[in-house]
């Protein structure tokens, strides 16, 4: 019965995490555009050199082949939130220095708008999805008993 009540808390404890990721996963996508921005201001690396030097855990997915074939990310946001990314990341390099610029403000405004989202939606429910959890093994553990 323990058991039953710690395998449904963990299950909770789990949706939760990947609630948390997303917002992690935007706050390093912010980031990138920091360093896209200072990058493309000053020293103008060559992107495939940028990328691959990426010191970001929850960006792996970032290849110079995924860029430059526009491959979907694999990444837990919506199917449109995913587009909007490959499409940012495709266009980069494709324009003059002044247009990346504002090309990585806007995209940064879009991540930020998804951030905000995001973690209201996890601050909302992630201790929702732990209670559930813990009380729907605890219920079902009384029902067996």
């Amino acid at each position: 019965m323990i058991l039953l009540v710690l395998s449904t808390t963990a299950a909770g404890v789990y949706v939760s995490d990947k609630a948390r990721e997303k917002v992690l996963i935007c706050k390093e996508l912010l980031q990138l555009c920091d360093l896209l921005a200072l990058d493309i201001g000053y020293r103008n690396t060559p992107l495939g050199e940028l990328i691959s030097g990426l010191p970001f855990k929850r960006l792996g997915f970032l290849t110079i082949e995924k860029i430059k074939s526009r491959g979907k990310m694999d990444l837990p946001f919506t199917e449109d939130e995913n587009s909007e990314l490959a499409l940012f990341l495709y266009s980069l390099g494709k324009s003059d220095s002044k247009s990346q610029l504002k090309l990585i403000e806007a995209f940064k405004q879009y991540v930020s708008e998804m951030k905000n989202n995001y973690y209201e939606k996890y601050v909302k429910s992630s201790k929702l999805y732990i209670s559930f959890g813990f009380f729907f093994g605890t219920v079902i553990s009384l029902v067996f008993i």
